[in-house]
């Protein structure tokens, strides 16, 4: 597992111990791990349904903010110790697979489950953040850097909803992506 802390960390360490806004805005776009996550989301309020309406189910990038702020919570107290990391990286391959299938049966149940692993993130996010009075700013901009992923994803779904042949092998690209990183996240 110190293998998968190392990588998960690279994009981090700069972040580590240092406050303000700015640094935790910078923080979920430097990390591969959280990127990939909150860039899924964002496809997947647009492709979750398996539908090609351009609707946008707004639900999703909220429930990963909600488990976001809930997980950063957490952090301030120690409940979780390793098994977050995991929990980061098996967020990604949740998310690829859902891009890989994009099952209407499964859509009912998405704002729930991705919420659940955005704890995972935002445990993270607060562990790698700074001490004291500077969290609170820090918190801010990782909640805004987080949005800015998830409306990047988004951003991109409607983009491929444009483009007739992107509509469903764009999706399951990104999927199929999300996987392979996240496996190899896990084996590095």
């Amino acid at each position: 597992m110190n293998m998968l802390n190392t990588f998960l960390m690279l994009g981090h360490a700069a972040h580590g111990g240092e406050g303000g806004f700015w640094s935790g805005m910078s923080h979920p776009v430097t990390g591969q791990d959280h990127l990939l996550a909150m860039v899924a989301v964002g496809l997947l309020a647009v492709h979750g349904s398996g539908g090609e309406s351009g609707r946008v189910d707004w639900r999703l990038p909220l429930a990963f903010l909600a488990g976001m702020f809930a997980g950063g919570v957490l952090g301030l107290f120690p409940v979780l110790e390793e098994p977050f990391e995991l929990g980061i990286v098996l967020s990604v391959t949740f998310f690829g697979v859902l891009l890989l299938v994009a099952s209407p049966r499964l859509h009912l149940l998405l704002p729930g489950l991705i919420a659940g692993f955005a704890l995972f993130h935002g445990h993270a996010h607060v562990l790698e953040g700074p001490d004291g009075g500077a969290l609170w700013s820090y918190a801010a901009g990782f909640l805004a850097g987080t949005a800015a992923l998830l409306g990047a994803g988004v951003l991109a779904g409607l983009i491929l909803l444009e483009i007739p042949r992107a509509r469903v092998w764009g999706i399951r690209l990104a999927g199929a992506g999300a996987v392979v990183m996240s496996l190899v996240f896990l084996f590095e």
